[in-house]
């Protein structure tokens, strides 16, 4: 793992055309390197890729190699947050793993967030940002820039993708180069070309770039032991002590970074230590979500509803009829008693309480819990944000979605059992629809409620139920 420095990519001296199959050999600077050489590019579309993944330039109807708007040429981006914006391709995708495109993304960006010094925010029309992308093209995972470039930046991803390459993509934004293709790689491993595919035998080029830290075998940064193999069986990177070429694991670790990773990553991005730390998905604001997910603005009227799940076409229902604090939410067969009946009060920009009708008591994630699969209960209304939630039509899902404020978590049921209990989880599984049954009555409102001082629930995160 390297930390990029202060370096410009010159425009190109000359480019030939590389024998029949898309690769061409461009002469130039780049970033962190102190002379112009000889490069061989695969031509992506219009992009030029170096080493696989790393988008080094484009062809239009004038050549145009990749360089930095930035009149300094400092491809780390500065002290602070990097905003990203997940692009709208990238929902409803499936990659050939059958995982959710977006949610791998929301997934890597966490992962960042959580064990290393950058702080990726969500994009809100800032002038410098990256953009995920889904792209159609197959025959790799994803390509990026290398570094910070000015502007939007897109990073492809297609769906040979997982969450380790949408991390590996982001990091090479950020400004990281491969470790298999650091200067003294040759100390440390041996590549067999005679097992390489003879026209991808360019992706182990050796790039610019001074390491922080150690040789590492397990970077996430590194190709896997068989990378380009024509032999699947036969690994292309053996790792090298000394005189000693033996076979071994390469680009893997317990949980996508290895601690060099995570070292050399802080060393680059010293500077955001005490930068506080943020939650993505936590912090996408309504009108981005509205976009990315395809909600579209269909508020609720203020009103008795009864509120079926569409996937299991049974009914919110407070368990047993109970009147006390803390009974549950549930689901159940509809039988149109007033445990099964909800009013849903407006009191924000698509932010409701709601009121079950026999109890008169608020709807609440119990204890304010910040822990998915938390349940949720019914409780005096004490004006906590743990009584509030966001409601949602997805246009895509034909329903609405329930988020709460305070954890961002939205609420699902986990099967089709009468009295299986309503929890709340971090992306959207389940949607809802309201079924009007009058008008709100005239009963106590919530802040004659507070002056009649309820008792307020201590917060307390607790584990899942």
């Amino acid at each position: 793992m390297r930390r990029l420095l202060f370096f410009k990519l010159l425009t190109v001296i000359c480019i030939s055309a590389f024998s029949q199959t898309g690769y061409k050999v461009i002469r130039t600077k780049l970033p962190f390197s102190t002379v112009e050489k000889d490069y061989y590019v695969k031509q992506v579309g219009n992009k030029y890729v170096l080493n696989g993944d790393i988008i080094v330039g484009n062809a239009g109807q004038s050549l145009m190699i990749y360089q930095s708007n930035n009149h300094d040429g400092a491809y780390i981006w500065p002290k602070g947050y990097v905003p990203v914006r997940i692009d709208a391709s990238m929902k409803s995708k499936k990659t050939i793993f059958n995982s959710d495109m977006y949610q791998n993304a929301l997934d890597a960006i966490k992962d960042i967030n959580s064990i290393t010094n950058i702080r990726l925010i969500p994009y809100t029309n800032q002038k410098d940002y990256i953009r995920i992308m889904y792209t159609t093209d197959t025959g790799y995972g994803g390509i990026s820039p290398l570094g910070r470039k000015g502007g939007e930046q897109i990073l492809y991803i297609t769906r040979q993708s997982d969450v380790k390459t949408i991390i590996h993509e982001l990091l090479h934004s950020l400004g990281f180069w491969h470790e298999q293709s650091r200067y003294d790689r040759d100390q440390h491993v041996v590549i067999d070309t005679m097992n390489v595919i003879p026209d991808q035998r360019h992706n182990f080029q050796i790039e610019p770039g001074t390491p922080t830290s150690g040789y590492d075998y397990n970077s996430i940064m590194h190709y896997p032991a068989n990378a380009f193999a024509i032999d699947k069986k036969k690994p292309t990177i053996r790792c090298k002590n000394g005189n000693n070429v033996y076979d071994c694991t390469l680009g893997v670790s317990s949980h996508y970074f290895s601690d060099k990773d995570i070292a050399g990553i802080n060393t680059a991005y010293w500077f955001n230590k005490d930068v506080a730390k943020r939650d993505y998905a936590a912090e996408l604001s309504l009108d981005y979500i509205f976009k990315e997910i395809k909600a579209v603005d269909k508020p609720l009227e203020n009103g008795v509803y009864f509120i079926k799940l569409i996937s299991t076409s049974k009914y919110l229902d407070i368990t047993a009829i109970n009147p006390a604090n803390g009974a549950l939410l549930q689901q159940w067969d509809k039988a149109g008693g007033d445990n099964q009946k909800f009013a849903v009060t407006k009191v924000g920009d698509h932010l409701y309480t709601f009121m079950a009708m026999h109890s008169n008591k608020y709807l609440s994630v119990t204890h304010q819990s910040m822990e998915l699969r938390a349940t949720i209960d019914q409780w005096d209304y004490v004006d906590q944000e743990n009584q509030k939630f966001y409601i949602q039509y997805n246009a895509a899902k034909k329903g609405y979605t329930i988020q709460g404020k305070q954890s961002r978590l939205y609420w699902i049921v986990l099967n089709l059992q009468n009295g299986a209990k309503i929890i709340q989880e971090d992306r959207i599984m389940d949607v809802f629809s309201f079924e009007w049954v009058s008008s709100i009555p005239s009963v106590v409102t919530p802040a004659e409620k507070i002056k009649m001082n309820a008792p307020v629930r201590k917060l307390n995160t607790i584990k899942n139920q």
